[in-house]
C-alpha cells in the first residue's frame, strides 16, 4: 500500500532533494507527522507496511497523548494542529502555510522554537537510528523556510 508520504519520497528520490540517494528518510509536516524510508533505493514500509509513521515517536514522555494513546510524541510537538491549538491568534500556521517571517510576540515564538526544538530531537533520533544520507522534510510545516536554521 502506497501511503502519501511513500509516494512524496519516491517523488524526491527520483527528481527532488533526494536524486540519486539510496538511503533516505522522509518527514511530513503538517497536520500531523508522518514520514517514509527509503532503503538501497527502495521505499522500506516494514511487515505490516507501517514503517515511516515518525509522528508516533516518543519525544516528550510528559506530553500530551496523541491520537493513538503516545505521550509527547512528535506530531503532538510539532504537528500544524498541535500549534495552532497553543497559539490562540492563529498566527503560526498562517505564518507556515505563508511561509511569511516570524515577527509575533515572544510567547507565538516561544512555542514554535520549542516545536523546531522538539523536531531536532526527533531528527536525531532518526539520524542515530537509521543513519540516511538525507532526510527531507516535506508538507506544509517545512515551508517556513529559514525559520529553521
Amino acid at each position: 500500500m502506497l501511503n502519501d508520504a511513500v509516494a512524496a519520497l519516491i517523488a524526491e528520490a527520483t527528481s527532488g532533494a533526494a536524486k540519486n540517494k539510496q538511503h533516505v528518510v522522509m518527514l511530513t509536516l503538517w497536520h500531523g507527522s508522518g514520514g517514509a524510508i527509503l532503503i538501497d533505493g527502495k521505499p522500506y514500509q516494514g511487515a505490516f507496511n507501517k514503517a515511516g509513521h515518525f509522528g508516533h515517536m516518543v519525544i516528550d514522555e510528559n506530553g500530551d497523548r496523541d491520537v493513538t494513546g503516545i505521550p509527547g510524541s512528535l506530531e503532538d510537538c510539532i504537528g500544524n494542529c498541535t500549534i495552532e491549538k497553543e497559539v490562540t491568534a492563529g498566527f503560526l500556521p498562517r505564518m507556515i502555510c505563508s511561509s511569511h517571517s516570524v515577527t509575533e510576540t515572544h510567547l507565538q515564538e516561544k512555542i514554535w522554537l520549542r516545536s523546531v526544538r522538539q523536531l531536532a530531537i526527533g531528527i536525531a533520533s532518526i539520524t542515530n537510528i537509521l543513519s540516511p544520507q538525507v532526510i527531507v522534510l516535506g508538507g506544509g510545516i517545512a515551508e517556513a523556510g529559514s525559520v529553521f536554521v
